[in-house]
């Protein structure tokens, strides 16, 4: 029995997150990054045929009698400068029953005159522990570590993070001149926390330009110390009053409507637009330690009943 090296590709995980870039601006998703490790390997029994009549016989009473199982996600047999090996079993502590149950019957049906003559094309190799997540891990993997079967899997880590394989056909979609021009008019405002919300469909303002009351109290995830705490603007953070004022104007629910904001809302606020059935929001500064979007990441849980896009701009101009 032997070892039979094979080649472990490096694999880095590049985490690129931007929707949108030029010179004036850039647009970048914000969302939960799932954990992609390296390529995590076991060690199996593999059986060199020399006789490629007797593959199919040789698989056939191996996928009846020692099944992968949870790792039906491999492929039996590799070839390798033109030797077949086939694989046996992915439990090394198997040995004795293999040997005990499998090895007599092998050597029958591969032609060999004894167990010692068998034994000599047993080996030892390496396989994926698990499912890759991303197609160009089941390219790498299945090129260079062992044959996998076909799966259908995520071209990108976007497509991934939201399960959707046409994802970028419609997430990195953004009225671009509009976000520049509402993005700078907040801006502009004497560093004010500031709001509005924009028609999808018209580009237009709906409603006002809201500006943030709760800066007055220590309330704001965004205060500055004050000396005189005044209770009364502590629930009047800038996105509680943008959905307030917008549901005078059409109704509670803002769909179909954009939220752009100068700073992250917090937690409460982000829960507030979730309820309101927001299409998509936008920010510029995040909000540290408790962001209800980068920190939260309240628009991707699975268990509420609204999903949707956020995105943090960068105007390099500005």
């Amino acid at each position: 029995m032997s070892q039979k090296n094979n080649i472990i590709p490096s694999s880095e995980v590049v985490v690129e997150m931007v929707s949108y870039k030029d010179d004036n601006l850039t647009i970048k998703h914000v969302c939960q990054i799932p954990e992609i490790n390296s390529v995590e390997l076991i060690s199996v029994f593999v059986l060199q045929i020399e006789n490629n009549k007797l593959i199919s016989k040789t698989i056939e009473y191996l996928n009846k009698n020692i099944p992968l199982n949870e790792y039906n996600f491999i492929k039996r047999i590799k070839k390798i400068n033109n030797e077949n090996y086939i694989l046996i079993d992915i439990n090394l502590n198997n040995l004795n029953e293999i040997y005990n149950t499998h090895l007599n019957l092998f050597k029958n049906l591969l032609g060999y005159s004894s167990i010692e003559d068998l034994n000599k094309f047993i080996h030892i190799m390496n396989i994926p522990k698990y499912i890759p997540k991303l197609k160009k891990d089941w390219l790498d993997w299945n090129n260079n570590i062992w044959p996998l079967k076909q799966m259908v899997l995520p071209n990108s880590l976007l497509q991934l993070i939201k399960n959707d394989l046409q994802i970028e056909s419609s997430i990195n979609n953004h009225s671009i001149n509009n976000i520049l021009k509402y993005a700078k008019l907040l801006l502009n405002n004497n560093n004010k926390i500031c709001s509005c919300f924009v028609n999808s469909f018209t580009n237009e303002v709906i409603g006002d330009i809201i500006e943030d009351e709760s800066m007055n109290s220590n309330y704001s995830p965004y205060h500055s110390k004050c000396l005189n705490i005044d209770n009364k603007y502590k629930l009047k953070h800038c996105t509680l009053l943008a959905i307030a004022n917008v549901s005078k104007i059409s109704n509670y629910l803002c769909k179909d409507l954009d939220f752009i904001i100068t700073h992250e809302p917090c937690i409460m606020c982000a829960m507030a637009l979730l309820h309101s059935r927001i299409r998509r929001v936008y920010f510029v500064y995040p909000l540290e330690r408790n962001g209800g979007f980068t920190c939260h990441y309240i628009h991707e849980q699975q268990k509420l009943n609204h999903h949707f896009n956020v995105y943090q701009i960068n105007l390099q101009n500005l």
